[in-house]
């Protein structure tokens, strides 16, 4: 256990304090080992799929999102019709704790929502259910209420939360 917060640590640090940033598209996520035991099941057709997907929580929990989100591509190539995957992408790519909302991530993780969306059809119940929630944070209107945004995925996850 010390060790797997030790790498994440590193993992974070290296991310926070100056490494050289590379475009996401640029290198392929690997599987990294040491990251604890995340796991949420997904209707990942491809074993690996559903791994990299499990690493791109990691590292959300991790608050590495450039990793994270280059593991839900990663799970998304692996696996064409794995609509988690973007929801994982527009995850990652959308505001968190230390990152505000800018358009142009906003703009990202609209799309890779839309993604999710457009693949859900055929997820399971619960999946789609994660997807709808996460399609009321964003959106592709610029004079759009990002508060009441994020106050409604905040009550849609409340929702799903106890459903689940």
């Amino acid at each position: 256990m010390k060790y797997s917060c030790l790498v994440l640590l590193l993992l974070t640090a290296d991310s926070a304090f100056g490494r050289q940033h590379h475009t996401v598209g640029e290198k392929k996520a690997a599987i990294v080992q040491g990251l604890g035991r995340v796991h949420h099941s997904v209707s990942a057709r491809n074993p690996r799929a559903q791994r990299f997907f499990d690493q791109g929580l990691a590292y959300i929990y991790a608050f590495n999102h450039e990793e994270a989100e280059r593991s839900f591509k990663r799970a998304a190539e692996l696996d064409p019709l794995l609509a988690m995957a973007w929801w994982g992408v527009a995850l990652a790519v959308g505001p968190n704790y230390n990152l505000d909302v800018d358009p142009d991530r906003e703009k990202q993780a609209y799309d890779a929502t839309q993604r999710a969306l457009s693949l859900s059809s055929k997820a399971p119940e619960n999946e789609r259910a994660y997807i709808e929630a996460l399609a009321k944070r964003y959106t592709n209107d610029p004079n759009a209420d990002l508060k009441k945004l994020a106050a409604d995925y905040k009550n849609a996850m409340a929702a799903l939360a106890k459903r689940y």
